[in-house]
Order: C-alpha cells, then sequence, then structure tokens
C-alpha cells in the first residue's frame, strides 16, 4: 500500500526511516535494528525494512 515510501527510504538508516514514517501520520509499534511496524491512518499494520 505504501510502495512509494519504501523507494523514497532506500539507504535509510532505521531511526530514519521510524522519524520519516511519524512524520507522514504513522504509529510506531515495534522497532527493531532491521524492522519497523507501524499503524497508517487507515488503521492498517505495515511493516518496513532496513536495508542498510
Amino acid at each position: 500500500m505504501w510502495d512509494f515510501l519504501r523507494k523514497e527510504m532506500k539507504g535509510f538508516t532505521i531511526n530514519e526511516m521510524a522519524g520519516y514514517l511519524e512524520n507522514y501520520g504513522f504509529i510506531i509499534k515495534t522497532q527493531t535494528k532491521r524492522c519497523i511496524s507501524a499503524i497508517d491512518k487507515y488503521g492498517f499494520l505495515e511493516f518496513f525494512f532496513c536495508t542498510k
């Protein structure tokens, strides 16, 4: 659903990704070294993986 965000965040660190997602209105549920799970404004749980 949020593929454009995944493309924009390529090369980001995990903390940069978390901040970017919060600016888009996501609520961060969990954050690990490689993965962020966040809820979007529609209530869907999305997973974002860090490759850096």
